[in-house]
């Protein structure tokens, strides 16, 4: 069976960080049409759909239009997260296409978190829903009726926190009175500081990093 750690190396993978080794995956889609880039793996009779997180312009917009616009694009669902919704109904269009496994796993990092959990809800609504889902600094991705809606797949969502901070993607966008976004589930929180170098290029944002994901994963 897969690991959860595994599953963050994929995720690692998809970002092609420079210097790491190429995946070689058995679907991947860049976003050029939808903007959402996704690649498809399949381990051991189980496909894993994993969804990026933020690397351009395009993804960076999508991330800021939060709170101020959420949007219902099905009553089922609820109020959403208009920049992760983008383009998933496209996605699994897509996806559906390609998945031939008995068991499916949805996963990602960052918007790519938040854009699984959508994704999940329209696997669910279509009467395919996955086997699991897996996320690492999922931001909010919805109200509270999409987290009841999404309730019966078996979900985990790991959070950095320590001592040190946490991941602050975590905490967007920001629950207000007028805008109740919430998590699907409970963060799940593993601590891996970050070292100086990664705060140096991160900042604020350095618990963020998804190696450090893969690293605290490794350790439990």
């Amino acid at each position: 069976m897969i690991t959860d750690r595994a599953i963050a190396e994929l995720c690692v993978a998809l970002y092609a960080y420079p210097g790491n080794p190429p995946m070689t995956w058995d679907y991947h889609d860049p976003g050029e049409y939808d903007g959402v880039c996704w690649a498809l793996k399949c381990i051991d009779d189980t496909d894993v759909i994993i969804l990026r997180g933020s690397t351009t312009q395009a993804d960076w917009i999508h991330d800021a239009e939060t709170w101020a616009a959420p949007v219902t694009r099905y009553e089922w669902m609820g109020p959403v997260h208009y920049g992760f919704s983008c383009g998933m109904e496209r996605m699994w269009d897509d996806v559906k296409k390609r998945i031939g496994g008995l068991d499916v796993i949805v996963a990602g990092h960052s918007l790519g978190a938040g854009r699984a959990c959508i994704l999940t809800a329209l696997m669910t609504a279509d009467k395919r829903p996955p086997s699991a889902r897996v996320c690492f600094g999922e931001p909010r991705p919805g109200y509270a009726q999409l987290g009841e809606f999404i309730k019966d797949v078996p979900a985990r969502s790991y959070r950095n926190a320590g001592a040190w901070g946490h991941d602050l993607v975590t905490d967007v966008p920001f629950t207000l009175p007028e805008f109740p976004f919430v998590h699907p589930m409970p963060l799940i929180d593993i601590d891996v500081p970050p070292d100086q170098e990664i705060v140096s290029r991160w900042s604020v944002f350095a618990g963020h990093h998804l190696p450090l994901y893969v690293r605290g994963l490794a350790a439990a």
